[in-house]
């Protein structure tokens, strides 16, 4: 099936989901930092917190999450969210199950990331998660995209020295 729209697609306002969360705010599209950021954050896409607090990087009281990981980094640096400029590879939260993505979503969903991409030029773009990674890599061949891209396959097992290091450059 071709959803033409994010309107028709299944994650879309979570339609896919028996239970909705009291207040979605998907899709979330490219989210702009403070003074015009050089670097581009591109994730897999939004988790539940993200979906319904409408932002890009929304605390976890887990110790050891995620985002509380790749926030200590910042921190070290001085950094924080609003140093980038922060995207979504499928823009609606999926549901907290294993549930395929379908291709038609993923086509839908790269159409507005290579929208994105194309109103800025970026010295580095960081991309997280494996999931989508040849998807990605199609979309940076066919746009012409010469920034940096940095390859982060799993937030959560990386090595905190080399996560740092990415801040540094």
């Amino acid at each position: 099936m071709n959803y033409g729209t994010c309107e028709n697609c299944p994650f879309y306002r979570q339609k896919n989901l028996a239970s909705r969360p009291l207040t979605i705010k998907t899709p979330l599209y490219l989210r702009n930092g403070k003074n015009d950021p050089k670097d581009l954050i591109i994730f897999k896409y939004p988790g539940i917190c993200e979906a319904m607090e409408g932002r890009a990087v929304v605390s976890s009281k887990k110790k050891g999450c995620m985002t509380e990981r790749l926030k200590d980094s910042w921190l070290k640096f001085g950094k924080t969210e609003e140093d980038f400029d922060i995207t979504y590879f499928i823009k609606c939260y999926k549901g907290e199950n294993n549930r395929k993505i379908p291709k038609s979503a993923i086509a839908l969903c790269s159409q507005k990331l290579r929208n994105e991409l194309k109103k800025k030029k970026y010295e580095r773009i960081f991309v997280i998660g494996k999931e989508f990674y040849s998807y990605l890599k199609k979309i940076f061949e066919e746009e012409k995209i010469d920034s940096e891209i940095i390859y982060i396959f799993n937030l959560s097992t990386i090595k905190i020295n080399e996560l740092d290091d990415l801040w540094t450059k």
